[in-house]
């Protein structure tokens, strides 16, 4: 004890300047000490034990409350028989937590004054210590002790040098009241069972996390006390308040909103004062449900219009293939192309419409603002330009003629192309829409929601060009060439050059020595010097010629209806037939290059399947039985055994081929009536005597064909199969079909209309 005396009093006797750097080079054996008078039961109650041993010594009045107190002001302490000369006494601070800038926990102070009073409430004298704060204490609680020296009473009484623990503790705090700078995020979104979190950053809190209230619209939020990590909890609705090492930021987790909490205020109350309120916004939903609500918006806006349309025109048929409801919005039914003009007014439309929806959900849910929002600068006009394109382009249409209608089927290739050609204009116009529309949505997802107050302004710069854009684009419908139109057409005939009448006979005067396909072409801009591709095969002169049925006014050589003939002979002459069987697309291309296409024919004929396959060779006839899509009155059929002939591709007559004799069979029977999309007929087959595969064709009243290879083969050795069924007498060559097969009925149980003019279904 007398070691740890003698460092504590030689700390003291250091100048004031030195003392930290001296304490912290006392022995061990002092340091302990100077712990240990901080402790319950330690150094302090030993000094209190000793006053108690001799009545003489000083002691610390039980009644001192240690206040809070700013640095540089005086600080009192009440006591008996402290030492008159202020030298003798020495103050220790000894700091909660080590927050000194020099990392020092412990402060040394020399009492200033000490002086007698009499205390009035219990009519005694009291000794009274005052000592300054220095100017640079940090912030915080103290602990507060007085470090006496051994000393010589009036009396005579020897008192030795003891450490006595102030009660209490002090609080030195900023004369300066709290300060939020700064509000992050401004916009809080709830999180997890609709808890917030947010910072609040300033200067002059409290040091110690507890002693700073957090005010909502002046009203102090429920906490967590001592809360020392990040924790929410969802089961009570107290929020857990952080403090930064620097004391300059607070840090809010698990707020729980009073219900139409969302603008707020908020502010700090410390060391008995409290900031200035500062603006917070409480969001009703988490920021990334504003989109999925405004495309959920859009889409119900959508489906609603689609619903109007199918309900009026439902779906939209081109060839074999329908469009939905959506589609119809952008095509251009006369000429089977998607429209330019109507998919830049829609997307227009569109996207005004969508930003419009989004817009007004973070104004209500998110900024609570219940107004309608403004419309920005610009887009009136952009939408006024964008329509008056559509309007204007249509009259040009019907004034001047459209584009061509190029591929059969639209495609996206239709924004930027006429007749299947590239129009520079419709490409320009097509651009500056998708920028345009793209910049526009992204500028307004990309923000935040709340500080979202309008949609994104259209610059002028950017309305001059899509002014321009769309006059370039109506310029090119009014000086360009009016395009090739197919509206209808028909196989009007398959011909042999006999049956040419003299209409139909070649421009050179030439005989055809095949048959030919005459189709007749119905439509607008029909060039009757077109050139024609088959199957994207550009067709030489003397494989087609173009008979105009319209005659066209000259100098004009467009004409609204046109006989193409296609030569057989001249355009496979090995395999000529191989033209009337499947589907195969012809495309009518004028001067200017501008095209239109069709495939033909719409529904051709194909069989699906045949029952037995294999057959089994001989000379008597057996039941066939085929499903066949697309059949039609009037067919007949042929059959091809194997290995008859080997002279492939050339015609044979429509009777059954023969089996290598001189006598042929008769030609195969077919039995059965037309009915829907799919049905079963029955032919009488003789398979003939070689093994390998034969081939079944079905012919048109027209001259259409469709072929399916049927085995013939021996069975393999084992039971006896199965009788194949009672066989048909021959019927003549007219095919009946059997019942039609409930799979192949479509679901509204008639069968699917067929194009105008398509004559063999």
């Amino acid at each position: 004890m007398r070691q740890s005396t003698k460092a504590v009093r030689a700390v003291a006797a250091f100048p004031r300047q030195h003392r930290a750097s001296a304490a912290r080079a006392c022995s061990l054996i002092a340091l302990v000490f100077c712990a240990a008078a901080f402790e319950p039961g330690g150094a302090a109650r030993g000094a209190e034990t000793e006053a108690d041993a001799a009545p003489n010594a000083p002691i610390v009045s039980p009644n001192t409350s240690l206040l809070d107190a700013p640095a540089e002001s005086v600080v009192e302490i009440r006591g008996q028989r402290f030492p008159q000369q202020p030298g003798r006494i020495q103050v220790l601070l000894n700091a909660q937590h080590p927050i000194r800038n020099d990392g020092d926990a412990q402060v040394y102070i020399s009492a200033d004054k000490v002086e007698r009073i009499r205390n009035d409430a219990s009519k005694t004298e009291e000794d009274k210590i005052s000592f300054r704060l220095p100017k640079d204490i940090a912030l915080g609680r103290y602990h507060v002790a007085l470090q006496m020296r051994a000393q010589t009473l009036a009396d005579g009484t020897e008192v030795k040098a003891q450490t006595i623990r102030v009660p209490g503790e002090l609080r030195v705090i900023t004369r300066e009241p709290p300060k939020i700078t700064a509000v992050k995020p401004i916009t809080g979104y709830p999180g997890e069972k609709n808890r917030f979190q947010f910072e609040l950053t300033g200067e002059h809190f409290a040091r110690d996390a507890d002693d700073n209230a957090i005010l909502i619209n002046g009203s102090a939020i429920p906490r967590i006390r001592g809360c020392k990590v990040k924790t929410v909890d969802h089961t009570k609705d107290a929020s857990c308040v952080l403090l930064s090492d620097d004391a300059r930021t607070l840090s809010v987790y698990g707020y729980k909103a009073d219900p139409y909490q969302g603008p707020v205020t908020v502010q700090v109350r410390a060391n008995g004062m409290t900031s200035v309120e500062q603006p917070m916004l409480l969001s009703r939903i988490p920021r990334n449900q504003a989109l999925p609500l405004a495309i959920v918006g859009a889409l119900a806006l959508t489906g609603m219009l689609i619903a109007l349309v199918w309900s009026g025109l439902g779906r939209y048929r081109i060839g074999q293939e329908r469009y939905s409801p959506f589609a119809v919005f952008f095509l251009d039914k006369a000429t089977n192309t998607y429209s330019l003009s109507k998919l830049q007014l829609f997307a227009w439309t569109a996207a005004a419409v969508f930003g419009y929806i989004y817009l007004m959900i973070a104004n209500l849910l998110i900024q609570w603002k219940f107004a309608m929002p403004d419309l920005p600068d610009g887009l009136p006009l952009l939408l006024g330009i964008s329509a008056g394109t559509t309007v204007t382009a249509i009259g040009i249409t019907n004034q001047f003629g459209g584009k061509g209608s190029g591929p059969v089927h639209p495609s996206a290739a239709d924004f930027i192309t006429s007749g299947g050609l590239i129009a520079p204009e419709r490409f320009q116009f097509f651009i500056w829409t998708v920028v345009g529309i793209a910049g526009f949505l992204s500028l307004l997802l990309l923000a935040d929601p709340s500080t979202l107050h309008q949609m994104p302004k259209l610059p002028e710069n950017f309305l001059t060009i899509m002014g321009i854009s769309s006059g370039a684009y109506l310029g090119g419908k009014a000086v360009r060439k009016a395009g090739p139109i197919i509206k209808t057409f028909a196989i009007r005939a398959i011909a042999p050059p006999a049956a040419l009448t003299k209409d139909d006979k070649r421009p050179d005067g030439k005989d055809p020595a095949k048959p030919v396909i005459v189709l007749n072409l119905k439509g607008d801009n029909l060039d009757v010097k077109s050139t024609i591709k088959l199957d994207d095969k550009v067709l030489r002169s003397d494989q087609f010629w173009i008979t105009p049925r319209l005659l066209p006014e000259p100098p004009s050589t467009m004409s609204g209806e046109v006989d193409a003939y296609l030569d057989l002979g001249n355009i496979d002459p090995m395999q000529p037939a191989s033209l009337l069987e499947g589907e195969h697309t012809l495309t009518l291309v004028n001067g200017d290059g501008q095209s239109a296409s069709l495939r033909f024919p719409l529904d051709p004929m194909k069989i699906k399947s045949s029952e037995p396959d294999p057959l089994r060779p001989g000379s008597a006839p057996v039941p066939v039985t085929l499903t066949v899509e697309n059949y039609s009155d009037g067919t007949t059929a042929i059959w091809k055994a194997p290995h008859v002939d080997d002279e492939v591709g050339v015609p044979k007559p429509v009777k059954a081929a023969t089996q290598g004799g001189a006598n042929p069979p008769p030609a195969p029977a077919v039995t059965g009536t037309a009915a829907a999309a799919s049905v079963r007929v029955t032919v009488q087959i003789t398979p003939g005597s070689r093994e390998g595969d034969g081939t079944v064709i079905l012919v048109s009243a027209l001259g259409l064909r469709a072929s399916r290879t049927i085995a013939v083969a021996k069975p393999i050795p084992g039971p006896a199969p199965a009788p194949a069924g009672p066989a048909v007498p021959p019927a003549g060559p007219a095919a009946v079909p059997a019942a039609p097969d409930p799979d192949d009925v479509p679901e509204d149980g008639v069968p699917h209309p067929r194009t105008n003019g398509d004559t063999h279904g």
